[in-house]
């Protein structure tokens, strides 16, 4: 088991609305993402294969890993990227990155590719693919303005390196918590070499 302490409060699990330290460390080991940032902050991908950019530099045309799955079995599919995109730009879901995605478009080419449109040319919207993709068949039935009150945004299933077991609160008062993670058998990349971890 390892145990890392980060500051801030976990007022939700869900990565549409993680603003402290404590939930984007979360975010980062329950869920994946298109391209993710390396030892070196250099970006690298994750869940993508590859990406093309057209001749405009508007459409960029990402190809996903066909082994990455939910941590109920389900696979990560182009369709999930586009839900959480259309759910980041859902004005009434309150998301922290609505105004960054409010103007760009995610189509589905087929299960594993994916196709976003730009308004202009900008060359550093490769760094706005590290967010965390959300499971479709989990949360579509949901009314968008709900999801955050929604029981996912406490119990979270993912598809990244670990898997959320349960939130132990420690103290009340000043609401210290500790989130209990155990390893992903089932992960598309390196296996994590920790059994356990336990974020406080």
């Amino acid at each position: 088991t390892y145990a890392e302490a980060t500051q801030g409060p976990i007022e939700t699990l869900n990565p549409l609305y993680a603003v402290s330290d404590a939930e984007l460390a979360a975010s980062r080991l329950i869920f994946s993402s298109l391209y993710n940032y390396d030892s070196t902050g250099h970006i690298s991908a994750d869940v993508a294969r590859s990406m093309q950019i057209d001749e405009s530099n508007k459409v960029y045309t990402v190809t996903m890993k066909s082994t990455a799955v939910w941590h109920d079995g389900k696979p990560v599919t182009a369709k999930d990227v586009v839900f959480t995109v259309d759910l980041m730009k859902n004005a009434s879901v309150r998301s922290a990155m609505n105004a960054s995605w409010k103007d760009i478009t995610a189509e589905a080419v087929n299960d594993f590719t994916v196709k976003f449109t730009l308004p202009a040319a900008y060359a550093a919207f490769p760094q706005a693919l590290t967010f965390s993709i959300l499971p479709e068949h989990i949360l579509k039935d949901i009314e968008p303005r709900l999801i955050r009150q929604n029981s996912f945004s406490s119990s979270p299933v993912g598809s990244g390196p670990f898997v959320f077991r349960l939130t132990q609160a420690i103290n009340d008062a000043d609401k210290r918590k500790v989130v209990h993670l155990v390893s992903n058998q089932n992960y598309y990349g390196h296996a994590p070499r920790l059994d356990r971890f336990q974020l406080h």
